[in-house]
């Protein structure tokens, strides 16, 4: 080849938009493991290699490439999602994750060239959005987490995905639990904990409210009824 043909050759690659990180391979497990609000382990099992597979390949990717805002929160997302996965066949299914020293704060995960933990991914790659929706899009692999997505995020149906996840998590059977005897209105610890990524009660108040009935919303706003929070449920969310 001739420098001119080579030179040619290196403005065409360069004028040709960057491939989008493929996240088929978890795409495929997700579509067969999960049942509801439930995974099945074994499928999980039964495709580790390709998991594996996936993971290696989440580890080498380059920061530089990973696309737009969305792309990066998709991909950073579908990481901690698919490195939980992994981590639960790698400890023998705990009973709970909480049963696993260290599985949130102290075990490292290669991603995209940084070492981090769970709760590091989570907080400097995904939360530091500032959307709270991302609450309803990470899962720890327990049963009171919202649901894990029955498919893998992408960058062009992220804003849309987070939306359908929050709804489908708040308006589930007693997600959102109305005592009218006590005036209480009680959701998930996790908005206790996260409460600062809504900005106060009024706005977690106003959040819930926006993806309930109206019955439930009028009762979720009105400040006669105590906003209570129920205890998480870390049992694992393995199929029942």
């Amino acid at each position: 080849m001739t420098r001119t043909a080579a030179a040619l050759a290196l403005v065409f690659a360069l004028a040709l938009p960057a491939r989008a990180f493929d996240h088929t391979p978890l795409d495929g497990i997700l579509k067969k493991a999960v049942k509801g609000r439930f995974v099945d382990y074994d499928v999980v099992a039964a495709d580790a290699e390709i998991l594996k597979a996936y993971v290696a390949a989440v580890a080498a990717a380059k920061p530089a490439d990973l696309g737009s805002k969305t792309d990066q929160l998709a991909f950073y997302t579908n990481a901690y999602n698919a490195n939980v996965l992994l981590a639960v066949l790698d400890n023998s299914r705990p009973k709970s994750v909480l049963d696993v020293k260290g599985f949130f704060d102290a075990k490292k995960y290669q991603v995209a060239g940084e070492s981090l933990t769970l709760n590091q991914l989570e907080e400097k790659k995904i939360r530091s959005s500032g959307d709270p929706r991302v609450h309803f899009a990470v899962n720890c692999a327990s049963y009171d987490c919202p649901p894990l997505a029955a498919t893998a995020f992408s960058g062009k149906s992220w804003d849309r995905d987070l939306e359908r996840l929050t709804k489908e998590a708040l308006t589930r059977k007693d997600e959102v639990a109305v005592d009218d005897a006590k005036k209480e209105v009680r959701v998930v610890q996790l908005f206790e904990w996260y409460q600062k990524d809504w900005g106060d009660e009024a706005k977690v108040r106003a959040f819930v409210a926006k993806y309930v009935g109206a019955d439930v919303a009028a009762k979720v706003t009105d400040p006669a009824y105590k906003l209570g929070y129920r205890p998480y449920d870390w049992r694992n969310n393995g199929k029942k």
